[in-house]
């Protein structure tokens, strides 16, 4: 003999999610979708410059931040990799921040390689972090579609 399971139950138990679990989401979506709020989004992957004769340059982790925000501009005031012993900011004077990124906007910085391995890192490409100026830290992630060669997105690089 079979027992039958009550609808409500069975759906209980098949999603254990409560309402408060399932608002904030909701309400994060609704005010990305109005532009009432800003978000972006930080990747990260290693990369080499190269010279105009193509002789290979300085490795380093590149930061890409793009604001995906409809309607809200986005203002980075601080870049870092924080490791285990300390936070490495990039070490060059080619991107100066405070920068703001309108909508859709991409502006990318990096840090050497060099820099990197003086402070020990373990998971580098998961350790940047992004400090906009509503005091919000938004944590980077690897990014595992990047193009085997580009451009420095948000302005031209001069070799040192």
């Amino acid at each position: 003999m079979s027992e039958s399971i009550p609808l409500g139950a069975h759906a209980r138990v098949r999603n254990n999610m409560s309402w408060t679990s399932v608002i904030p989401p909701i309400l994060d979506w609704s005010f990305r979708i109005l532009g009432l709020t800003t978000h972006v989004r930080v990747r990260t992957h290693l990369g080499q410059f190269f010279g105009k004769d193509g002789e290979p340059g300085t490795v380093a982790l590149f930061v890409n931040v793009t604001n995906v925000s409809l309607a809200q501009d986005a203002e980075i005031t601080h870049v870092w990799i924080e490791t285990a012993k300390g936070q490495v900011a990039p070490d060059h004077y080619q991107r100066p921040l405070p920068v703001r990124l309108r909508p859709k906007q991409t502006w990318e910085t990096w840090v050497s390689l060099k820099a990197l391995m003086a402070a020990d890192p373990t998971n580098a490409d998961q350790l940047a972090r992004v400090r906009l100026s509503d005091g919000r830290v938004v944590k980077g992630r690897p990014d595992r579609n990047v193009p085997h060669a580009g451009y420095v997105a948000g302005g031209a690089h001069t070799s040192r």
